[in-house]
């Protein structure tokens, strides 16, 4: 049986931003699922838990940057990207320092930068959870 790749939620209030993602990803290989709402983003990690998450800033209800913090909690082990139209200085190192995997800009002028950031991240995790698997048996 062939491997599957990693698992991907596309969380974002647009859903043309959460179609194109999905398209782009999903031709790379991974599986995704999408999220609309800050609510709906729960309820899928609950029900089935992914390798990363993709996070809008901007949605209505809580802000991704306040989602980040739950998410980093409660999922330790998933990695977290944020995708936004954000440009601030103040808020992408608030990002870095909340602990995400990277910050991709929604102009979206690279597609393969897309699918790039997102393999890093992934490599990034895998990487994390070894480490935590050798501490464990050590």
């Amino acid at each position: 049986m062939e491997d599957l790749k990693e698992k991907i939620l596309i969380v974002d209030d647009a859903a043309n931003v959460r179609r194109f993602l999905h398209l782009k990803l999903s031709k790379a290989g991974y599986r995704c699922e999408e999220a609309n709402s800050t609510e709906d983003i729960f309820l899928k990690l609950t029900r089935s838990p992914v390798d990363l998450v993709l996070l809008d800033i901007n949605m209505p209800g809580k802000s991704g940057i306040d989602l980040l913090p739950k998410i980093k909690a409660s999922y330790p082990n998933t990695s977290v990207i944020i995708v936004t139209a954000v440009t601030q200085r103040s808020v992408v190192i608030q990002c870095l320092k909340m602990g995400v995997d990277g910050y991709i800009l929604k102009a979206f002028k690279n597609l393969d930068g897309i699918t790039t950031s997102v393999q890093k991240a992934l490599e990034r995790r895998k990487r994390r959870l070894g480490v935590k698997e050798w501490l464990s048996h050590n």
